[in-house]
């Protein structure tokens, strides 16, 4: 016994529509160049600072947050501005308790770096990592509890790797040099 195959398309049974198209291919292992580069960013960072060259040979070990806001006009190029801050020093001040004793008063510095104008060289590999360089220029500012407030003119480099974990999201990390210098 032979059957017939029945009507198929919109003959079917049942079928008012046309057939859906067929699926688009599957994208292949390798990611398009360009697709995680992003326009801009807003980053939120938090950072381990080692300070050296502080008065007295001085050197110390802080936690600090950075944030930063970028454009990217080109693929390899960004234009950004940002600011960080930490715990950069240790203030000490001999004193009189209120009972008349000698005692020595210590208390953090405060600093604050805003990089008013800083640039982003950016070398996008074609996968989800991407090298980056970044120089800027700005102010640090010294909250001295005793002493007043201080502004020194500050440099910063810094050469990071991200890796992109979405279109939109990325992990960095860095290797920043920070210098601070005033006139006096």
């Amino acid at each position: 016994v032979t059957v017939a195959p029945g009507p198929t398309g919109t003959d079917a049974v049942g079928s008012d529509e046309a057939p859906l198209p067929a699926p688009p291919p599957a994208p292949g292992g390798r990611l398009t160049r360009g697709v995680f580069t992003g326009r801009g960013w807003f980053e939120l960072g938090v950072a381990m600072l080692r300070a050296v060259g502080l008065p007295g040979d001085r050197r110390l070990l802080s936690a600090g947050l950075a944030g930063a806001f970028g454009v990217r006009p080109h693929r390899n190029f960004g234009v950004l501005t940002g600011a960080s801050t930490w715990i950069g020093d240790v203030q000490e001040r001999e004193g009189v308790d209120e009972d008349g004793n000698d005692v020595v008063l210590s208390a953090s510095v405060a600093t604050t770096a805003w990089d008013i104008v800083g640039v982003r060289g950016f070398l996008p590999l074609g996968k989800r990592l991407e090298p980056s360089v970044d120089l800027g220029t700005g102010v640090v500012f010294e909250r001295r509890p005793f002493t007043g407030r201080r502004v020194w003119g500050g440099l910063h480099a810094a050469v990071g790797l991200a890796v992109w974990v979405a279109p939109t999201i990325s992990l960095r990390v860095t290797a920043d040099y920070r210098l601070a210098a005033r006139t006096d």
